[in-house]
């Protein structure tokens, strides 16, 4: 927020750095591998700004991974539905198999839509994800 993406990727570097060794220590502990994978994202979004788009990858990629774990461990959990949605739309922003992650994504939102995942003001995602797959290259 305040411009200094230097000391910002510093910051996030470091968090991840935690967030890894406490998930390392306890792979059990649900809340550390969730931590582990949102800093992956904030380090990904972070490196895109900075036009670091490999670094980016495979920070999303890393973050998907976990994320797709979580999900598929509890299927009802929003927050990892959601989260594991946002990690396909970020990798297909950044320009990994578009295609391929928007339909990813979109399959994700319109089973959340069909569970009823969805607060009714959410509901545009799943039309919005069409369009972005239907864009995709």
């Amino acid at each position: 927020a305040q411009g200094d993406r230097s000391a910002a990727l510093n910051s996030y570097l470091d968090s991840l750095a935690i967030a890894e060794r406490l998930a390392a220590s306890d792979p059990s502990n649900i809340s550390w591998q969730s931590d582990l994978s949102v800093a992956h994202v904030k380090v990904g979004d972070l490196l895109v700004i900075q036009g670091d788009l490999p670094g980016a990858l495979k920070n999303y990629r890393d973050g998907l991974a976990i994320t797709e774990r979580l999900a598929e461990s509890n299927p009802s959990n929003i927050r990892w539905q959601g989260l594991l949605m946002a990690s396909h739309v970020k990798l297909a922003r950044a320009g990994e198999d578009p295609r391929g992650h928007y339909a990813k994504a979109l399959e994700i939102a319109e089973a959340m839509h069909r569970n009823g995942m969805f607060a009714p003001q959410d509901t545009g995602i799943v039309e919005e994800l069409r369009s972005l797959l239907a864009d995709a290259k």
